[in-house]
């Protein structure tokens, strides 16, 4: 089954909500209820109605269980993302240079995910430290 393609903005907010202890039974709980006044307080600056847009999508349930890709990543989405899902972050757990990111090191597991997550921009590559170039 190919990974479901969702912008760098809605990425961001869903991994905002999950970093904020939001479940995703409670992210479709709050969908199915049309009402995204209690995520108002997690980040007032997301338009957290574009999640029920999404949500007229059959797949959005699969976006959230089976992962997603970003249709294009930037280097400041991607920093943000390793950020939010992995709680890594820039000069402490990796390094930023003129192509990408540098010096990463993850878990099997985390390295599935972001694989998962790249968008056709960005071409991983994976030694003894991950580094990730944008094009």
């Amino acid at each position: 089954m190919e990974t479901l393609k969702i912008s760098l903005p809605i990425a961001i907010m869903l991994e905002t909500l999950r970093d904020n202890g939001v479940t995703d039974e409670q992210i479709i709980t709050q969908i199915d209820k049309k009402d995204v006044s209690p995520w108002q307080k997690v980040d007032t600056t997301f338009d957290f109605q574009e999640l029920i847009n999404l949500s007229t999508n059959s797949e959005f349930e699969s976006i959230l269980t089976n992962g997603y890709s970003v249709k294009f990543m930037t280097i400041n989405g991607l920093k943000n993302l390793l950020r939010l899902k992995f709680n890594k972050i820039q000069d402490q757990d990796y390094q930023q240079n003129e192509k990408g990111i540098t010096d990463l090191i993850l878990t099997e597991q985390e390295l599935s995910t972001l694989r998962q997550m790249l968008s056709k921009n960005c071409v991983l590559h994976v030694g003894n430290k991950i580094s990730i170039d944008f094009y």
